[in-house]
């Protein structure tokens, strides 16, 4: 007798078919008092509790020993038992907790023991395999093992059209491969070609493969099937907006609204689509909709915050994206758009603790390195900004603007040899950037180190270095003047620092005005900064 029969039949059967079985053959097999105790609860189990003490007795019965035939019955009767609690526990148990939660991931477990051991008697069961591989895909479980209940769910359904098909579209589901997942999907298809989602699901393969005809075909064959499948709709104008036919798609996306009303979803495409063709209002509209039906869809949210920031309405945008952080606080893509925003607006202690956050999520992504090195040289922490850029630097040693970013920061603590090390391999790659010449130059020019200064050198840079700058900076004009002081040319450099004088203003004119003091008294000008650590902010 199949064990998932066993599960089907009421108490009074069960009884008739158990009791002369155990007890119509006498026995002196120690385990029968249990097995016997076994046979008359499972007649009365109603509750998870009563279906345990179904399996201890049975486990119980096995342990102390039964003849052959006593043991195969026990086998049976475990192995039905341990079926029934599981899918008891996965179709009616587990949908009343919340995923991730201790006491969802310690019934997710029983229940996918109760069904493995169950099948390891009778694996000729693919609704079990099926229910299995569901319970390994929820949280706490292992897709790998989904995978294979999902193969064994597909190897012994050939007699069972409904479940093949539900195997196959797992499969498909899960599998990365594109072809092998367009196999399963036909395969889906040739079993049951009236059902609309294998082909909605193939018509979504077809668009990602790059094919936008056999995409079409199948949706409109989904549609056939089922005209007033909301999510169908969705899909087709997804597609149709993959392939840059936009009105076609707001159509789709329309009529998927108007049959779902209550849906977020169709107003978010809409929305995408809108946005794509540049009408930002009508996307905010769409938008403000779908967030007051589903308030807490971070997509509908961070794309809203996107929009906002396009019309430049920032502390709106950053608003939302705050709102999707609290819903999903370890959301890259909302904490790479909340970084843009803050280090766009200068908030540059914010946006070092967003790119923290961001790192510790990421920790492979490289150009973060270089990013959160730039901003803590931003924040006034060139040592830390050291750090980081050399990190990232032994990933990626020939980027430049790294190599200009690290030599800035060792100028800004006195260490000229290791900047003047970084500006040479910048240099060649870095010929048009004035404010990174004019730097090179500053301290060719002006550093105390004799061995290291080279006023013919800082000259020929300075003077790209203004050239580029139309004349007009006055940082470069004085770093002119600096260079013609080293060589000597103190009438030269008096010229220029009074150039460099009158187009500056405020704490630059006082500067550079101590510099020109300097050149009238026949002196070359001389500077090693040595900036303290600026202390990091709390959180």
């Amino acid at each position: 007798m199949k064990t998932s029969r066993l599960i089907a039949l009421s108490p009074l059967l069960v009884a008739s078919l158990f009791v002369p079985l155990v007890f119509g053959q006498p026995s002196q097999s120690p385990g029968v008092e249990d097995l016997d105790r076994a046979v008359m609860l499972k007649v009365e189990a109603r509750t998870l509790g009563q279906l345990g003490e179904v399996i201890r007795l049975c486990e119980s019965a096995l342990e102390k020993g039964l003849d052959a035939e006593h043991a195969e019955f026990a086998r049976q009767l475990l192995a039905g038992t341990r079926i029934q609690r599981g899918l008891e526990v996965a179709e009616h148990v587990l949908p009343r907790l919340r995923p991730g939660s201790p006491e969802f991931l310690t019934l997710r477990q029983l229940a996918a023991e109760d069904l493995s051991k169950g099948l390891e008697l009778d694996a000729k069961q693919p609704a079990i395999w099926v229910a299995l591989a569901k319970l390994q895909l929820l949280p706490g479980g292992d897709v790998k093992k989904a995978r294979e209940a999902i193969d064994q769910a597909v190897a012994v359904s050939s007699e069972n059209p409904r479940v093949r098909v539900e195997a196959l579209l797992l499969r498909a589901g899960l599998e990365q491969d594109p072809q092998k997942k367009l196999a399963d999907l036909t395969a889906a298809i040739e079993v049951n070609p009236d059902l609309p989602m294998p082909y909605r699901m193939r018509g979504a393969l077809h668009a990602d493969l790059g094919e936008e005809q056999k995409a079409i075909a199948d949706l409109d064959k989904a549609l056939e099937l089922e005209p007033d499948d909301a999510l169908t709709w969705q899909v087709k104008g997804m597609v149709l907006a993959k392939f840059g036919r936009y009105e076609e798609a707001l159509s789709c996306f329309q009529k998927a609204q108007e049959l779902a009303p209550e849906a977020a979803t169709p107003l978010l495409e809409q929305a995408r689509v809108l946005g794509l063709q540049l009408k930002y209002d009508a996307a905010l509209e769409r938008l403000n909709e779908a967030i007051r039906l589903a308030p807490e869809n971070v997509a509908a949210l961070l794309l809203r915050a996107a929009i906002l920031g396009e019309l430049k309405r920032d502390q709106e945008a950053l608003e939302d994206v705050e709102r999707a952080l609290k819903i999903n606080p370890r959301l890259p893509i909302a904490l790479r758009l909340q970084l843009m925003l803050l280090v766009r607006n200068g908030k540059i202690p914010e946006a070092t603790r967003a790119i923290t956050a961001l790192r510790e999520l990421e920790p492979e992504d490289a150009t973060l390195l270089l990013q959160h090195g730039l901003l803590e040289m931003a924040a006034g922490r060139p040592r830390k900004a050291i750090s980081l850029l050399t990190q990232y630097l032994e990933k990626d040693p020939s980027d430049v603007s790294a190599l200009i970013a690290r030599g800035d920061c060792y100028l800004t603590i006195g260490k000229h040899a290791e900047a003047i090390a970084d500006f040479e391999k910048a240099l060649p790659e870095a010929q048009d950037n004035p404010t990174f010449l004019n730097n090179f130059a500053w301290v060719l020019c002006t550093s105390p180190e004799d061995h290291l200064r080279d006023g013919q050198r800082a000259l020929e840079l300075a003077k790209r270095a203004c050239e580029l700058l139309e004349y007009k900076a006055a940082f470069a004009l004085s770093t002119l003047a600096a260079a013609y002081a080293e060589l000597g040319d103190f009438q030269k450099a008096i010229e220029w620092a009074e150039k460099a004088v009158e187009a500056a203003e405020g704490e630059e004119r006082e500067h550079i005005l101590k510099e020109l003091e300097c050149y009238r008294q026949g002196k070359p000008f001389r500077e090693r900064q040595e900036k303290p650590e600026a202390p990091e902010e709390e959180n």
